[in-house]
């Protein structure tokens, strides 16, 4: 790194703290001269991470694997919270793959960067700003605008809340499989659960999804393998935005206002609690679940697909 000038070299004072906390500071630019980068992001598909997310570290890494070498995060501090969480996150992996985690963490603490928040205030806006009747007037002028192959995954992202990458994955699943052995019709759910190299990852997971009789009948028909990249690119090109994770924020916003547990919304969009009533004391009656949630989205359903 270039001194600067009036001041004493950027990593001095890091260096120092390394040292005295005893961690290696033997990297150099020469570690990542011939650095296998496929070997990295095999690494990191064989973690079960989603696509989107590999990408990102790949690209974080790219830009900023450097400061690994030089020892200082500071330069980090300039950034916004979410691009600095995305460098944090590919710092953090690619620390890991070459074994110097310690030396990631050290040097996080000894430049003060943190990961960051979601301050109250930013969570209150996002509720108070919140108009719900724009996402539902937003897949309505979806269904005029796109032909029926990219409008279909919009409303079986609305009806189910699942993420949208998700919602890719699941219709692929049914073209290539057909729904034997995947939906329950005891439940009317789509036990995605059985499919972990697919739906369990190392953060983010789907377990089930209840699914409308009127629904089902389109998915039995359903023949279209679709591109997460074409389908994002086409809204894009056709300028019509992008609100698909509203869609998921609407989805279960909607159930908890119509009385359904927060706990049994967070089953259904993939989230387990670490509190101890959830993980040992709450058994929901899934048949009773499933009559309740199939009647709150019914109305949105005959907008959907009338």
């Amino acid at each position: 790194m270039v001194d600067r000038a009036g001041f004493e070299p950027a990593t001095f004072g890091l260096q120092i703290g390394l040292e005295t906390a005893g961690v290696s500071n033997t990297f150099s630019n020469q570690t990542f001269q011939n650095f296998d980068w496929e070997k990295f992001r095999e690494w990191l598909d064989n973690r079960k991470f989603s696509r989107k997310y590999v990408k990102e570290v790949m690209l974080s890494c790219f830009k900023y694997y450097s400061l690994l070498v030089d020892g200082d995060f500071s330069v980090l501090h300039s950034l916004g919270k979410h691009e600095r969480r995305k460098v944090l996150a590919g710092l953090s992996n690619l620390s890991k793959f070459l074994g110097c985690y310690g030396r990631f963490k050290m040097l996080k603490e000894l430049s003060g960067v943190s990961w960051g928040r979601v301050e109250s205030f930013e969570v209150f806006n996002r509720i108070y700003n919140n108009n719900s009747g724009d996402v539902v007037n937003w897949v309505l002028k979806m269904k005029e605008k796109l032909p029926f192959k990219f409008y279909f995954p919009i409303v079986f992202q609305a009806l189910t809340g699942v993420r949208p990458q998700e919602a890719v994955i699941s219709l692929n699943l049914i073209v290539e499989k057909g729904l034997d052995g995947y939906f329950n019709l005891e439940l009317s759910t789509l036990e995605h659960f059985r499919f972990p190299e697919l739906f369990l990852r190392k953060t983010k997971n789907l377990f089930i999804s209840f699914i409308t009789p009127k629904l089902l009948d389109y998915l039995k028909n359903w023949n279209k393998q679709v591109s997460w990249d074409a389908f994002r690119c086409k809204l894009k090109r056709r300028g019509l935005g992008v609100k698909l994770q509203e869609l998921r924020s609407y989805y279960a916003t909607l159930l908890r206002e119509h009385g359904i547990p927060k706990e049994s919304v967070d089953l259904i969009q993939g989230r387990i609690s670490k509190d101890v009533f959830t993980r040992f004391y709450y058994k929901p009656y899934l048949h009773q679940l499933k009559e309740k949630v199939l009647e709150t989205i019914k109305p949105l359903e005959q907008k959907f697909l009338n």
